[in-house]
């Protein structure tokens, strides 16, 4: 008999406590339309979580006149948790006034169960608000359920005395064992409710993000299906030219265009298709005038990779363009004016050379002759550079293979002299330098291949003056060498403190390089190695 007892008790209050799982949906609704952090979200959910208890209430075990158990504390404990002390209060008063409403021996230990299901509810509210990042865990749920209901027990010594023993072992440890999983539950339903809501506003305010960040872009911002036609259009220029996304949306590029660019574009899309970046420039006429776009087209993809779009990016690259040609005209006339300068420096060192010419003629003895007809190999060298700078189109780095071998035939023609076959090679890198290292290195050759002819060659012999300039370790290394008489080591030694006017130019030129300098004899001549 004891036995078919507990099973009705049981089976009667998992019938009571089935309004629980109402609840929840109604709650989970209510929740999705109303804040349930505004004061009109949490007055909603009080007053139904209260209607819920009352429901509850009305339809309870009975276990004697006036002592009932229902699910109330379930609900006002887990409504105080997930809705706050204010929802927890209404549905408490609501709960209370009904059970003081319905009388009888088990109205003190129904209030008293209330009132602590209420404040127990909002010591876990506290605790999980202190961390809202962190959900309400199983163990709380059930720890909450089970000290709730345990106190339920506790309260049954407020019944009269006769009911108190039959009451505690009939039915609070059913109480005990029941209630505290349904409160897990129904808890465990509202969290992930909860949890589904903390995810959707995450996604929205990402999607919020996302949204002012392209209609706040100066870009135009596209996507377009796989058919090409605008499936998104994004950005604040529409607004300037009373146009909106839908003008947009569902149309072709050549609907948008017109027949020539949209199927330039058009091309391109096709391109992108293919699985490549393509980025492409084109104009649009406007009544305003002509507007230049960059525009920008990368394929979008499933996870298997498989392109399902194409999204795209075109800016006005107009004011770029306009200070790309701008920039092009300034340098342009930047070249003229440099190209106009060397023009007008080589005919002056081609005046002064001619004066040095022309000079050397009334000379009259020879050593003042050779110092004049020197000086002017020294200003023909410096000219030479100018010469080059203004007929090529880089005023920065000069071609020294072409400078070089320019200088060694001009040098050539000016020693050249009947009866005499001195021959002057040339094996030189491709090597650039800029007009700082240009002009001594120019300089340098020249006083060393006019050393060479002068001091090389004094018994009348015929040979060969051999000029190499080549990339070494990272260094440049200019080698100047000749068949001729070569030198003693007296003379070697003599040449590295220099008292000729020749040599003093050799070494000043070496250290404007910041570099090196090794004379020697070799093959029966003299060879100078320059290395910076």
């Amino acid at each position: 008999m004891a036995i078919r007892y507990k099973v009705m008790i049981v089976s009667e209050i998992i019938y009571n406590l089935s309004l629980l799982a109402v609840l929840s949906v109604l709650s989970n609704f209510l929740d999705d339309r109303l804040d349930r952090n505004e004061m009109r979200g949490q007055v909603s959910q009080g007053l139904l979580f209260g209607l819920i208890a009352v429901i509850g209430m009305i339809y309870p075990f009975t276990y004697a006149e006036g002592i009932i158990f229902d699910g109330r504390t379930v609900v006002v404990s887990l409504g105080t948790v997930f809705f706050g002390p204010l929802a927890g209060a209404i549905s408490m008063m609501m709960a209370g006034t009904f059970r003081v409403y319905t009388g009888g021996d088990g109205v003190t230990m129904g209030l008293l169960t209330l009132i602590f299901a209420y404040i127990i509810g909002w010591v876990f509210h506290l605790f999980k608000k202190k961390n809202p990042n962190e959900r309400i865990t199983t163990f709380q749920l059930l720890s909450m359920g089970v000290i709730v209901h345990f106190m339920m027990s506790v309260f049954v010594f407020t019944l009269p005395s006769e009911h108190v023993s039959r009451v505690l072992q009939t039915i609070a440890i059913t109480v005990m064992g029941v209630y505290p999983l349904v409160t897990l539950l129904i808890g465990k339903i509202l969290t992930a409710h909860e949890e589904r809501r903390m995810h959707m506003r995450k996604l929205e305010e990402s999607e919020e993000r996302f949204r002012r960040l392209i209609h706040s872009s100066d870009d135009i911002i596209f996507t377009l299906n796989n058919s090409l036609f605008h499936t998104g259009v994004y950005g604040k220029w529409m607004k300037p030219l009373g146009k909106n996304s839908e003008d947009y949306i569902g149309k072709t590029v050549i609907e948008i265009h017109g027949e020539e660019l949209g199927q330039y574009q058009e091309e391109q899309f096709r391109k992108a298709l293919r699985g490549h970046d393509v980025v492409y420039e084109w104009e649009d006429k406007r009544p305003d005038g002509v507007v230049h776009f960059q525009t920008k087209v990368s394929p979008m993809r499933r996870e298997d990779g498989q392109v399902i779009g194409l999204v795209g990016i075109a800016r006005d690259i107009t004011d770029t363009r306009t200070l790309q040609m701008q920039l092009k005209r300034s340098l342009k006339e930047k070249n003229i004016l440099i190209a106009e300068i060397h023009h007008r420096v080589k005919n002056n060192m081609a005046i002064i050379s001619s004066l040095l010419n022309l000079q050397s003629g009334y000379a009259s003895g020879k050593e003042t002759r050779d110092l004049l007809l020197e000086t002017e190999s020294r200003v023909r060298a410096m000219a030479l550079v100018h010469e080059l700078v203004y007929e090529g189109d880089n005023f920065t780095d000069m071609d020294m293979r072409d400078l070089l071998q320019r200088l060694v035939n001009l040098l050539s023609r000016s020693f050249e002299q009947p009866g005499r076959n001195i021959t002057t090679s040339l094996e030189a890198d491709d090597i650039t330098l800029d007009m700082s290292s240009s002009i001594p290195l120019a300089l340098l050759v020249n006083e060393l291949i006019t050393n060479a002819w002068k001091h090389g060659f004094r018994n009348g012999t015929d040979g060969n003056i051999h000029v190499s300039f080549m990339r070494n370790d990272g260094h440049f290394e200019l080698n100047v060498s000749d068949n001729g008489i070569g030198m003693n080591d007296e003379q070697l030694r003599k040449l590295e403190r220099p008292s000729s006017f020749g040599y003093t130019i050799i070494h000043g030129l070496v250290q404007q390089l910041n570099g090196t300098m090794k004379n020697e004899n070799s093959n029966g001549g003299l060879k100078v190695s320059i290395r910076f």
